[in-house]
């Protein structure tokens, strides 16, 4: 992202990555699969029409104002675990850009941070885990952009064991494997940084 990142560039932003997820169900369903319920991707799907729905014809004035959407869509259209942290880590955002009309590129990494946290409070999941904290860190924490820093931290703890989630119960197993949460962050974080 850009210094000075309006309302309507996290707007854009925001319905890519859920037009992503919408694409990309079957493939995050399937990494589920390997050690989870399998629905991943058809939770994400559906939060993610919650979101097109919700924002694609809104009037937006600050990028606080479409992420507080955002949030409210994703806690709207599901219960899940995952779906609940993301409806946290949005809510934490928002909070933290506050009315501003615009936010610079360091205030939105700042913000990530505090989402992290946020997700490790409710979640219970810690750095190094590998949960999707674990990618929101590693792009809050990057000189590299959003989608290349959501793709190393896939990369980097692909051959780790998972520590949270019904994963943490086959350590071995999950190594290896990625996690559905930092796929999901991949696809995001690749959907957001090539908008047209």
């Amino acid at each position: 992202m850009t210094t000075g990142v309006k309302a309507p560039d996290f707007h854009a932003a925001v319905i890519a990555a859920a037009k992503e997820l919408q694409q990309r169900r079957n493939e995050l369903d399937q990494a589920d699969s390997a050690l989870g319920d399998g629905d991943t991707g058809t939770m994400l799907a559906t939060a993610a029409a919650a979101v097109i729905s919700d924002l694609e014809d809104a009037v937006v004035h600050s990028p606080g104002q479409v992420i507080e959407l955002t949030a409210k869509a994703v806690k709207g259209a599901t219960g899940s675990s995952l779906g609940t942290l993301l409806a946290v880590a949005l809510r934490s955002v928002a909070r933290s850009f506050g009315d501003a009309t615009s936010v610079t590129q360091e205030e939105v990494k700042a913000a990530l941070l505090v989402a992290a946290e946020k997700m490790k409070a409710v979640g219970g999941a810690q750095s190094g885990d590998k949960t999707i904290v674990d990618s929101v860190e590693a792009i809050a924490n990057s000189t590299l952009d959003l989608d290349a820093a959501a793709q190393k931290a896939l990369d980097d703890f692909r051959d780790k064991p998972c520590r949270a989630g019904r994963a943490r119960m086959y350590p071995e197993q999950s190594q290896g494997i990625d996690d559905p949460g930092m796929l999901a962050a991949k696809f995001m974080a690749h959907a957001a940084a090539n908008i047209s």
